[in-house]
Formats: structure tokens, C-alpha cells, sequence
């Protein structure tokens, strides 16, 4: 994961949805460069902002898992 340069919470980076990371925490954020928007239904998505609920990586948009 790529962290944003100057960002105040460290937390905050930018990856794939192959490569989130797993040693997070519950509330961390980030972006999901290939996650699918709500507009999307297949392939790969054109990014998404994620946070991590403390069980997976979900889409603010949705609410939904980050690979769904």
C-alpha cells in the first residue's frame, strides 16, 4: 500500500483490491484503485474509497465488501 505523503492518519494509502492490506484496524481508510463504484457491475472498477470495519473492506458508496 501506498501511503498519501503528508496525509495526517497514517492509515490513509492507495492500493488494488489485490493488495489491501491486512494489518489494519477498524476505521482505517483507503483507496481502492480498481474497486468497483456503484455504477459498476463486472470487471474492473475505476476506484473507490474503502474502510476497513474491523472484518473486511467495504465501499463508502455501498456499504458493500470492496470485491463485491
Amino acid at each position: 500500500m501506498t501511503r498519501v505523503k503528508g496525509h495526517p492518519n497514517p492509515n490513509i494509502g492507495i492500493c488494488t483490491v489485490a493488495t489491501v492490506p491486512t494489518d489494519v484496524a477498524a476505521g482505517d481508510i483507503i483507496f481502492v484503485t480498481d474497486a468497483l463504484a456503484a455504477s459498476q457491475t463486472t470487471g474492473n472498477g475505476t476506484g473507490n474509497l474503502a474502510y476497513y470495519n474491523g472484518t473486511a473492506w467495504m465501499r463508502v458508496d455501498t456499504g458493500v465488501a470492496i470485491g463485491a
